[in-house]
């Protein structure tokens, strides 16, 4: 049996607070304008682990899904029975 999940994670989430020693200043980075959403899409098999990872930049739309299906998750599927 396998399971289709998807996660994503955002550049622009940023930290606004942040903890330092009395006395000292927080210091801490982010980009700068370079925001980016990235998603990934994997099948997670019970007792076999990640099977066919995809990431992309940008959320996953119906294009991106159908490709996903057609040229990672079916070519992994053949020989290893259903994913259901």
């Amino acid at each position: 049996m396998s399971v289709l999940d998807e996660t994503g994670a955002a550049s622009n989430l940023a930290r606004t607070h942040g903890r330092s020693d009395r006395g000292d200043r927080c210091v801490g980075s982010v980009p700068q304008g370079h925001w980016r959403v990235m998603t990934a899409v994997a099948a997670v098999r019970l007792g076999g682990g990640l099977v066919a990872p995809f990431t992309t930049e940008g959320p996953v739309d119906g294009d991106a899904f159908v490709a996903y299906v057609q040229r990672v998750l079916v070519p992994r599927r053949c020989g290893r029975g259903t994913w259901w």
